[in-house]
């Protein structure tokens, strides 16, 4: 069945670093206070929820970003909530102030026709499917590998805003390439990261993210116009 969810996006003043959308998040957290559990997904200090991040953090045209799907958009309320938005992002003092507020709403669905979309510094690959991914010889079993971990952190966001995928209905995805592959660092362990250009039937939202580490802006969606000039594959 269709499902209508609300997304509300909001970037904030000032810019911050490449590596500070962690640091970020944890100010954020600090400022509302761990007992709000969709703002960091933690059951406790030893348990992790492994529910799909409905507070994300990102960095969006360097600036700090929180992106908030369907019950996350209510929880926002306990930012908006504090009378002080002064804060400290790494080394930084900064006092947040709202550039721009914007809520979308999105029909999700498997739908009769495909959408282009290009997903950034996605961490695809656990510890189980990286040796696999790099037994593969070939590159289209390495594509067809990819393409059924990308099925499966969109399963993964369906279950997490409640939408349930019809049993008659099959996402399809298709990697048109493989535009960057790169090693980053994320809590001190080393990951390979994908910026790949994909097709599927699932009209997705902008700025969301899939796969690990979603909650850091780690697997952040765009949408591709057509017509847009190919850009080379890095292999």
């Amino acid at each position: 069945m269709p499902r209508t969810i609300r997304i509300l996006t909001i970037v904030f003043e000032p810019e911050i670093k490449g590596g500070q959308v962690r640091k970020f998040r944890g100010a954020i957290i600090n400022k509302v206070g761990r007992e709000c559990i969709l703002f960091h997904n933690h059951l406790d200090d030893k348990e992790y929820n492994h529910r799909y991040p409905l507070i994300q953090y990102k960095r969006i045209r360097r600036h700090a970003t929180i992106v908030c799907i369907e019950e996350g958009v209510d929880e926002i309320y306990r930012l908006f909530n504090q009378p002080d938005w002064r804060m400290k992002i790494g080394e930084d003092e900064v006092e947040l102030r709202i550039k721009q507020l914007k809520v979308n709403k999105y029909t999700m669905n498997v739908w009769d026709k495909y959408f282009d979309y290009r997903i950034f510094n996605w961490m695809a690959l656990n510890s189980k499917n990286y040796h696999l991914y790099n037994q593969l010889e070939s590159l289209a079993d390495k594509v067809k590998l990819l393409e059924g971990i990308l099925i499966a952190n969109m399963i993964s966001f369906a279950k997490g805003v409640g939408w349930t995928i019809p049993h008659d209905k099959k996402i399809e995805v298709k990697i048109k390439q493989i535009v960057n592959k790169k090693v980053v660092n994320f809590r001190g362990a080393l990951f390979t990261a994908f910026d790949i250009d994909f097709s599927t039937n699932v009209f997705l939202p902008e700025n969301i993210s899939l796969g690990k580490a979603a909650s850091h802006g780690f697997g952040m969606i765009r949408r591709l116009k057509k017509n847009k000039p190919q850009q080379t594959i890095k292999k």
